[in-house]
C-alpha cells in the first residue's frame, strides 16, 4: 500500500487521497518540481529511513547542494538518530564551503562512533578544497581522532586517512 504524508503535518494517508485526513491540507508536492528543496522537505519526514536518503541525496548533488547546507545543519542539531547525523556529516563533505566543512568538524567530536567515523569520510572529501586555514583544522582533527579517539575503529580509520593523505 502506497502512503502520502502531507506536507504540512507529516501525517500518513491513503495513496488517492487529496487533501490530509488530519490537518486538511492538500497533498501536492511539498517543494513544488524543485527536486533540492524535495529533499529537503524529505529531512523532517517522519520516517527514519526516508530522512537519512534525503541526506544521502542532498550529498550526492555535491556544491549544487550548497543552498541546503542550513537545513542540514539544522537536521543535525535537532536529530537523535546518529545515523541521520552521519548522513548529513557525509552530505557536508561533499557539498564543501565554509558552513558545511564546519558542520564535518563538529561531527568528528560527535558523542556517537558511528558519526565520528562518517566525520572522517566527510574530511576526506571535503579537505582537498578546503582553505588553508580550515585544511589546518581539518588535519589536526584527523590526529586528534587517530591518536585520542574512544573508538579503536576510529583511532585505525583516522590513522589509514593519515596515510592515504600523506600526512605525518
Amino acid at each position: 500500500m502506497v502512503t502520502r504524508f502531507c506536507p504540512r503535518c507529516y501525517s500518513a494517508n491513503a495513496a488517492e487521497a487529496g487533501t490530509c485526513r488530519h490537518c486538511g491540507a492538500a497533498l501536492a508536492s511539498p517543494a513544488g518540481d524543485d527536486y533540492l528543496a524535495k529533499l529537503v522537505w524529505a529531512l523532517h519526514h517522519p520516517e527514519p529511513e526516508t530522512r537519512v536518503r534525503a541526506a544521502e541525496l542532498i550529498g550526492r548533488m555535491g556544491k549544487a547542494a550548497l543552498p541546503a547546507v542550513a537545513a542540514l545543519v539544522q537536521a543535525y542539531t535537532s536529530a537523535g538518530d546518529p545515523f541521520l547525523r552521519a548522513a548529513v556529516v557525509e552530505a557536508c563533505g561533499s557539498i564543501g564551503g565554509d558552513e558545511a566543512s564546519e558542520l564535518v568538524l563538529k561531527g568528528a567530536a560527535d558523542p556517537s562512533y558511528i558519526v565520528r567515523l562518517s566525520s572522517l569520510a566527510a574530511l576526506e572529501k571535503a579537505i582537498s578544497t578546503a582553505g588553508e586555514k580550515r585544511k589546518k583544522e581539518m588535519v589536526d582533527m584527523i590526529r586528534h581522532l587517530a591518536k585520542g579517539d574512544p573508538g579503536s575503529v576510529v583511532r585505525e580509520k583516522a590513522a589509514e586517512l593519515i596515510n592515504r593523505l600523506g600526512l605525518k
